[in-house]
């Protein structure tokens, strides 16, 4: 039923977003509320928790010519939900803590450099989803393993320059309230809105390129 997997998507964006604005996007609270998310809503949604990981399953149904009119609608209410599960989830962590995170170009990174971070990561975390689902085979358990590691990692290595985004909900949420309260750090939340949305479509291309021959082989379907 449509109605749970948007009230399914809407929990799971909640509890990160929140998780992400308390803890000042640790990693390790970041990904565990992941693997929450995922597990409470017994990936009823899919668990896409992301606009650019809705974005790429959409554009890679259309890439095999599967996509229907129904994708379509579901994706752009998938998109619509995980964005006001987001603004509501940053006033949430807004309202408890003294010092709100952000997203912007840290430190001495340029806006190209965050861009592009933000790009890549977001790539391999879309890419990893949407070939995740392909894999017949694999138990959910790895399937979210992969997912919450993906992103961890991601965290791990480019947190330093942008703190971490690769989810224009979060990163639209977290950075208008930031805003609001301190009158800083909105100017490129585009970075965080675009670069994502962005790797979404390129991490499904790049799946695809692999499909054909894991098709011959019958590991995915």
């Amino acid at each position: 039923m449509l109605f749970r997997r948007l009230c399914a998507e809407f929990a799971g964006v909640f509890l990160i977003v929140f998780t992400s604005g308390v803890s000042g996007g640790e990693p390790f609270a970041v990904c565990g509320a992941i693997w929450c998310g995922q597990g409470i809503s017994g990936l009823c949604s899919g668990a896409h928790f992301n606009p650019a990981v809705t974005i790429a399953l959409l554009y890679d149904k259309y890439l095999n010519k599967k996509v229907s009119k129904i994708d379509v609608t579901d994706a752009l209410l998938y998109i619509v939900t995980q964005f006001i599960a987001a603004l509501f989830s940053a006033l949430c962590a807004w309202g408890i803590v003294h010092h709100n995170m952000f997203f912007d170009a840290l430190d001495d990174y340029s806006i190209a450099q965050a861009f592009w971070a933000e790009l890549i990561f977001t790539m391999l975390i879309c890419a990893n989803a949407v070939m995740m689902g392909k894999m017949w085979h694999i138990d959910k358990v790895v399937f979210n393993a992969a997912i919450v590691l993906t992103v961890f990692g991601s965290i791990s290595t480019v947190g330093h320059i942008t703190n971490g985004c690769f989810n224009p909900a979060i990163g639209l949420g977290v950075n208008i309230y930031y805003y609001i309260k301190h009158g800083t750090h909105f100017e490129n939340t585009w970075i965080f809105i675009i670069a994502p949305s962005l790797g979404g479509i390129i991490g499904a291309l790049f799946t695809n390129f692999f499909t054909v021959e894991m098709r011959k082989r019958n590991i995915i379907k």
